[in-house]
């Protein structure tokens, strides 16, 4: 599954240094340390990749997710936060959901919180038709 790692070929900080701060100071804006205090924001996978979603209601901003578990909308900058840094994170059954997504068509490739591994199997079977085989899922991303 694509992370933001995986997307820039970069890590949080060298992502954060090269894109984001600059970005920040477009608007005058220095992004703040992250809160440990707050919930983290819980990722999930859209078409194989990994998203983080704006809490804002009013926002609607997605991103993808970190590996090193931070998360910064680019559409507001965490602006109701006071352009805090955000944490996110992955599901403690991460590699489960991910070995149980990568036979499914990338389309296909999707998980929200709340979905069990028994979902994710039991979907797999009513669909099994549809499911790929090892040489193309090498194809499919």
């Amino acid at each position: 599954m694509i992370t933001a790692n995986t997307w820039f070929k970069l890590k949080w900080e060298h992502w954060k240094r090269g894109r984001l701060d600059k970005q920040a100071a477009r608007f005058q804006i220095t992004l703040r340390e992250p809160d440990d205090q707050e919930e983290p924001i819980m990722a999930h996978i859209s078409n194989g990749a990994w998203l983080v979603p704006c809490p804002e209601k009013d926002c609607r901003g997605v991103e993808y997710a970190w590996e090193e578990g931070f998360f910064v909308c680019c559409s507001c900058l965490n602006s109701k936060v006071g352009h805090k840094i955000r944490r996110s994170a992955f599901p403690a059954e991460r590699k489960e959901i991910e070995e149980l997504l990568e036979v499914r068509p990338l389309l296909n490739r999707n998980w929200y919180p709340g979905e069990t591994l028994d979902d994710l199997k039991r979907e797999n079977e009513e669909h099994k038709d549809e499911l790929l085989t090892t040489a193309d899922s090498s194809e499919g991303g």
